[in-house]
């Protein structure tokens, strides 16, 4: 059943990865992770890239038209940066050049993960969800895979990173980006779930968002910034 379950989501990713080559593209929502110079674990250096190809890669997208997520759905040929997990080492290395370079950023906020070593405090979480460049959406309470909880618990996970975040921020938090993000991580039974807690969720699907959008607005899709993608530009 487990295999046959992640193949499905297999060709579920690539359907709409190809799909969307059909459609011309309303926009494209880019994901970050690791920002440093430190070589990470086998798990997590595929996702890192060095300050200096951050500062090269915001250069490349001042020239773009690089918005708020949040204001996605009423701009075209667009860009949009998120943060996923937001290690410490972003706060320190890449925080410092958005600043600088006045791009918009969303900060997806994995609760469980504040305060551990490698990952922001919660006064570092504070002190950038009032600079008015950064929007906080939620990563989850746990980061397991939405695949492999029962309906309560993706609904409790859901509700609860939500609510703590807001009241860490005293600010509406209202997108949301699934932990691993896939079709196999995300289940087909929970994916839906997050639009009744969220006004946006977003997954992992490599490609841009199109219009018509063959997504729904609670699994949107989001490319991930590594050496492959900065080779491209």
């Amino acid at each position: 059943m487990k295999l046959l379950r992640r193949f499905m989501g297999k060709c579920c990713h690539l359907f709409h990865i190809n799909v969307s080559k059909i459609f011309a593209p309303q926009g494209r929502v880019l994901m970050l992770h690791w920002v440093g110079d430190e070589i990470q674990d086998e798990e997590t250096e595929p996702y890192r890239i060095s300050t200096e190809q951050c500062r090269r890669f915001l250069v490349w997208l001042k020239s773009k038209n690089t918005i708020r997520l949040e204001n996605w759905e009423r701009e075209k040929d667009f860009y949009a940066l998120t943060i996923d997990d937001v290690p410490e080492n972003f706060y320190h290395n890449a925080y410092p050049l958005l600043k600088e370079a006045s791009i918009p950023f969303t900060l997806f906020v994995n609760v469980s993960l504040l305060n551990k070593d490698g990952f922001i405090t919660k006064e570092q979480l504070v002190e950038m969800s009032k600079c008015e460049l950064c929007t906080i959406g939620s990563h989850g309470v746990s980061h397991g895979e939405f695949a492999l909880f029962s309906w309560e618990q993706a609904l409790r996970d859901l509700k609860d990173s939500k609510c703590e975040l807001e009241q860490m921020i005293g600010k509406p938090v209202e997108l949301f980006a699934f932990p691993y993000g896939s079709y196999y991580a995300c289940g087909y039974a929970n994916k839906h779930l997050a639009g009744d807690v969220y006004k946006y969720a977003f997954g992992t699907v490599a490609c841009p968002i199109t219009k018509p959008s063959l997504l729904k607005i609670y699994y949107l899709p989001r490319i991930n910034v590594d050496m492959e993608f900065l080779n491209l530009l």
